[in-house]
């Protein structure tokens, strides 16, 4: 292996390394900040908090969609739920 391929590969894992530090630092930063602000109940204080709770799935528990249910009603008869 040549010289070059080594310090690409080298260059590539602590590219890689950096990056996810990054990412786990900011996560981090910005929980600590809404645990100061107390602000988990409403809306995120800024993009950085935003973008961690989206990456830890805060906030979204029932927001998942069910594709059966939005089509529960095109079975349904026309007079379905009236009083006639």
């Amino acid at each position: 292996m040549s010289a070059l391929a080594i310090f690409a590969i080298l260059f590539l894992i602590v590219f890689i390394a950096g990056t996810l530090a990054g990412i786990f630092l900011i996560v981090c930063w910005a929980s600590r900040r809404e645990d100061k602000k107390k602000t988990i109940k409403g809306a995120p204080p800024g993009n950085g908090a935003s973008g961690a709770r989206y990456l830890t799935g805060v906030g979204r528990r029932g927001s998942t969609r069910d594709p059966a249910a939005e089509h529960a009603d095109l079975d349904a008869s026309p007079g379905r739920g009236q009083n006639r």
